[in-house]
C-alpha cells in the first residue's frame, strides 16, 4: 500500500505524519469536491477520481496548507506520526542556522 508523506504546522508545533493511499480520495472528495475549496488549477478535473496521479494528490495536500514530503509503500515501523515543538529563535538565535 502506497502512504504519503506530509508535515504540517499547528500553533508552536510541527507534525509529520502519513495518509494511507485509499484515504486520499476521502480528502478530496471532503475538502474540494464537497467541501468547495478551490481545486488547483494545474489539475485535469475532467478525469475520474481513481485517475488522479500522486502528483495531483501532492497539490490537492498542498493547496490545504501541508508539505508533501513525499510517496512511499507503507513501512509500520518507519510510518507513525511524529510531533516536534518548533523552536523559538527569538530565544535561541543560533537555533535558525
Amino acid at each position: 500500500m502506497r502512504v504519503m508523506e506530509v508535515a504540517f504546522y499547528e500553533s508552536d508545533q510541527t507534525s509529520i505524519d502519513f495518509i494511507i493511499e485509499p484515504d486520499w480520495t476521502l480528502w478530496v472528495t471532503d475538502f474540494f469536491i464537497e467541501g468547495g475549496l478551490d481545486i488547483p488549477p494545474e489539475i485535469n478535473m475532467t478525469k475520474p477520481l481513481k485517475d488522479l496521479t500522486e502528483k495531483d494528490y501532492k497539490l490537492f495536500f498542498e493547496e490545504l496548507g501541508w508539505d508533501v514530503l513525499g510517496f512511499e509503500t507503507y513501512d509500520p515501523e518507519v510510518h507513525k506520526k511524529y510531533t516536534f515543538n518548533n523552536i523559538d529563535t527569538k530565544e535561541n538565535p543560533g537555533a535558525e542556522s
